[in-house]
């Protein structure tokens, strides 16, 4: 990899056997990395690609920290999937500070509530265990134009989001417990809503 200057995007899915990501620390050309179903335990070589727009973690389980960014602003879009081992990354760990964060069957309060300091224009929360008081605590500011909270069983309504009074896209597909879209009044801008397998919705 380090004999390939030009190269902008990488997909590394299912390798097994590749323990080292050693080579892409300090790679200038990288934009785009996605890193799913890997052994690897340290992230630590991602968190100095100093070019970095995107992001995208899946299933790495043996991953105990995410590191804090070395380079001068963080990737634009964050999204982490199912990595159960990983801790808390600390309240001023600079991938926080991307435009998009899109989690995933992240399941880990002390995460989740992290973002209540940022002001995300995405927000994804898909199948985090999110109910009602916990969503209160989340960053919900007019900043916010695409918001995702699919399969999250514990949300009964949409009063904690009004002031999302920017929201473009709000997708609460399989929130199984949501019973009223009262208050959806107050999405003025709001153009694509999903709701599919809501069992409880009157």
């Amino acid at each position: 990899i380090r004999k390939m200057p030009a190269l902008k995007t990488l997909v590394v899915r299912n390798c097994r056997k590749l323990w080292n990501l050693s080579d892409l620390a300090g790679k200038t050309s990288l934009r785009h990395l996605l890193l799913d179903g890997l052994p690897i335990k340290s992230l630590n070589p991602v968190a100095e690609i100093p070019g970095l727009e995107s992001l995208h973690l899946g299933t790495l389980r043996g991953v105990q920290k995410l590191p804090q960014m070395q380079a001068k602003s963080p990737p634009r879009s964050v999204f982490i999937r199912d990595c159960p081992t990983m801790a808390d990354p600390g309240k001023d760990n600079r991938f926080f500070e991307s435009q998009s964060l899109r989690f995933e069957g992240i399941r880990r309060w002390d995460w989740l509530k992290l973002l209540a300091l940022r002001s995300p224009q995405t927000l994804g929360l898909v199948n985090c265990g999110i109910d009602d008081a916990q969503l209160a605590s989340l960053p919900i500011t007019p900043s916010l134009t695409f918001l995702d909270l699919s399969h999250n069983i514990g949300i009964t309504q949409v009063k904690p989001l009004v002031k999302a009074k920017n929201l473009h896209t709000l997708y609460l597909d399989c929130c199984m417990g949501l019973q009223s879209l009262s208050g959806m009044n107050h999405f003025k801008l709001l153009e694509d809503l999903s709701l599919n397998l809501c069992a409880n919705l009157v």
